[in-house]
């Protein structure tokens, strides 16, 4: 996996603290609130995808989330009140709950551009997916 990412600019490090992913879930949730416009959870899942694979960083440390909030342009109080209120979790459980009752029981379930893969998915499975979004793209 580490090679065929570098063969497509990608540089994983799987040598990463996950911890736990709930907050990260919430702060995505909230990201993809109407408000924000139709891009902005894209923009922070990627932020926090690219901060986990290739940096290193943890998604169960607040810090990561908040500053990772910031890089894309979200405001930095309203992530720290969704952070520490707890807001969103009963909809990420339904979302869960939802996904489990779609035949979806990895973690993680990657969604590339709306096409969703297992994270147990073979490169060929990913790489096969990223080729047909990079189609409908253009």
């Amino acid at each position: 996996m580490t090679a065929k990412g570098k063969s497509l600019g990608l540089n994983f490090e799987f040598d990463t603290e996950v911890g736990n992913s709930m907050d990260s879930l919430r702060l995505l949730h909230w990201a993809g609130q109407p408000e924000f416009g139709p891009d902005k959870q894209e923009e922070l899942a990627e932020e926090l995808a690219l901060g986990h694979f290739e940096k290193k960083q943890s998604v169960g440390k607040r810090s990561v989330l908040l500053a990772a909030a910031e890089r894309v342009g979200l405001p930095a109080h309203e992530a720290r009140v969704v952070l520490e209120s707890g807001k969103f979790e009963s909809e990420v459980l339904a979302n869960i709950e939802q996904a489990h009752s779609e035949g979806h029981h990895s973690i993680p379930v990657v969604s590339i551009a709306g096409h969703l893969v297992h994270g147990s998915a073979s490169v060929e499975e990913f790489e096969q997916v990223i080729r047909r979004v990079d189609k409908e793209r253009g």
